[in-house]
């Protein structure tokens, strides 16, 4: 371990591809060449602040290393890696005028069929931000009530705040998350990790990314594409003759059945999405109780005094055999179980 806590390792057994210049920037090894005066440049490590060597061999990756033996952390390497980099790109697309992006899920909601159906379909679309046009400022370590982010994204024209954590095997502790602050973790395994910082987009579907305090409100809009619509629901109809049934249908399918039946359907309601088929059944099984109870007229085995849960149906004590739930829609020794007769409203 290191003074701060981290893994270290002999300088010897780690080398680096960023290094410190002796003007405070960083440079990549692959931007070093060799030249007559190449002894004479310095290299700092970002973590030790010890020099370091680059190494320009025909064999091995070309890459930085420790001129001097010591103790380094390749934890606090990457962490001073991750802060440095934003801090430099961030400051280069203020300065260049380039976009520095979020890209953020948000929920659209169509509201077409739910006066109809009592439907509310939802779909996920990305939406993008450019930070620039909201924080015109970048801080390394700016001291806040409490606490210290790493980076901190100001502007001055809304007053807005937000945080950049660099985290590599700690994640963002909790007396950050409370701070009420919107927070944007990037999570650094290898220098590869950086990538979204060096293209200037923070993708919120990246794996080593994470987003705190983040209120997305969705986007209310007529998004139906009526009968050409690809979103498929479960629904749960029940029949004048007490039969009931699952089907799977898209809004404007299943709302054209009951304009068609509706003389015929006396109750439905949207079912769970499922793709397990066991949870499927038992979501239906809930909805016929559920339809008892509430004093809906059903007649399936499920709620009989004769039926047991089969493998892929009711198990009738009558017929002795395996069978679909509905078939106790026609059958004359259909018996509500005594338990269900005594709590239907």
């Amino acid at each position: 371990m290191d003074q701060n806590g981290n893994n270290a390792a002999p300088p010897s057994a780690i080398t680096y591809r960023y290094a410190l210049t002796d003007r405070g920037g960083l440079i990549d090894i692959a931007a070093v060449v060799r030249r007559p005066d190449s002894s004479r440049r310095r290299f700092r490590c970002l973590a030790c602040r010890r020099d370091l060597v680059p190494k320009l061999g025909a064999v091995r990756t070309h890459h930085f290393a420790h001129k001097s033996v010591g103790v380094c952390s390749w934890e606090t390497y990457l962490h001073q890696l991750g802060k440095l980099s934003f801090h430099a790109e961030y400051n280069r697309c203020l300065r260049e005028n380039l976009p520095f992006l979020l890209e953020l899920p948000r929920s659209v909601v169509c509201d077409r069929y739910e006066r109809e159906l009592g439907l509310l379909c939802r779909e996920e679309e990305t939406t993008c931000h450019d930070l620039t046009r909201f924080f015109d400022r970048v801080d390394m370590e700016r001291r806040m009530p409490g606490i210290v982010p790493d980076l901190l994204l100001s502007g001055r024209e809304h007053g807005e705040l937000l945080l950049v954590e660099i985290t590599v095997s700690n994640p963002v502790d909790e007396i950050k998350k409370l701070c009420g602050h919107r927070i944007v973790e990037i999570q650094l395994r290898t220098e590869d990790d950086l990538d979204a910082i060096r293209e200037h987009c923070v993708r919120a579907s990246a794996s080593n990314i994470r987003l705190f305090n983040f209120r997305v409100p969705p986007r209310l809009a007529r998004t139906c594409r009526g009968p050409e619509c690809g979103n498929t629901y479960g629904w749960f109809i029940v029949y004048r003759s007490g039969k009931a049934i699952r089907i799977e249908e898209t809004p404007a399918d299943f709302a054209a059945l009951l304009r068609d039946r509706e003389h015929a359907i006396i109750h439905h309601r949207r079912l769970p999405a499922r793709t397990d088929a066991a949870a499927a059944t038992w979501d239906f099984f809930d909805a016929v109780t559920e339809a008892h109870l509430g004093g809906i007229r059903v007649r399936n085995c499920c709620l009989c005094s004769h039926g047991s849960p089969g493998r892929r149906g009711v198990l009738c004590a009558l017929t002795k055999r395996e069978q679909s739930s509905s078939t106790a829609s026609a059958c004359p020794g259909f018996r509500i179980a005594r338990q269900l007769r005594r709590h239907r409203t």
